[in-house]
């Protein structure tokens, strides 16, 4: 609740930057020629809980990173949110203070200290429901793609790209073929549905 104060800078007609300054209540809005402004507002919540499988506690230092699915939140794209950070406590805890309701792929990061060995692990889907404590989050084994790409007609130039689209909202991951023989190999990829283009 409250008001803010929402400064934009735009491009105005005849090519001058123009810095507007608005001040909006929550659920206001205000229209600027083509610009709506819009002050939403969303209940976040309190995440915690622990990791398991993983390495974590005395000789590592470990943290959990957890960004949106894809369409799992109003607006959100693949590689358009940040993902939020928590550092993996000694005893496998970990908290995430302001979440908002949603669908999350999470994965872990672990450097060994003392080296620059660092590995890093997918881990289950997290949803967001409200405030909770009680989240275990455990690794996922990637997957690894490998065939032959068949074309009906004509030759497929060497070099040709196969690109990887998640269906539940991972984004995406590509690879290229290999000349005459039309292999690809794909590694490090999160089990799931994928459209192949």
């Amino acid at each position: 609740a409250g008001s803010y104060t929402l400064t934009v800078q735009r491009r105005a007609p005849g090519g001058q930057d123009e810095v507007l300054t608005r001040t909006l209540k929550v659920g206001e809005g205000e229209q600027i020629g083509h610009l709506a402004l819009t002050l939403g507002s969303q209940e976040s919540f309190r995440v915690a809980g622990r990791v398991s499988g993983i390495p974590f506690g005395e000789g590592y230092r470990t943290w959990v990173a957890i960004r949106p699915l894809s369409g799992s939140m109003p607006g959100s794209m693949p590689g358009s949110a940040r993902a939020l950070q928590a550092t993996v406590g000694p005893d496998g805890r970990f908290q995430f203070d302001s979440v908002l309701a949603g669908r999350y792929r999470a994965s872990a990061a672990v450097v060994k200290l003392g080296t620059v060995e660092r590995t890093d692990h997918f881990l289950d889907v997290l949803e967001v429901l409200g405030e909770t404590d009680q989240i275990t989050l455990q690794p996922v084994q990637p997957a690894t793609l490998a065939g032959t790409v068949e074309v009906a007609a004509g030759a497929l130039p060497a070099g040709a790209i196969i690109r990887f689209t998640s269906q539940e909202g991972f984004g995406y991951d590509w690879t290229r073929v290999s000349g005459a023989d039309r292999q690809f190999h794909l590694k490090g990829l999160r089990p799931g549905t994928y459209r192949v283009e």
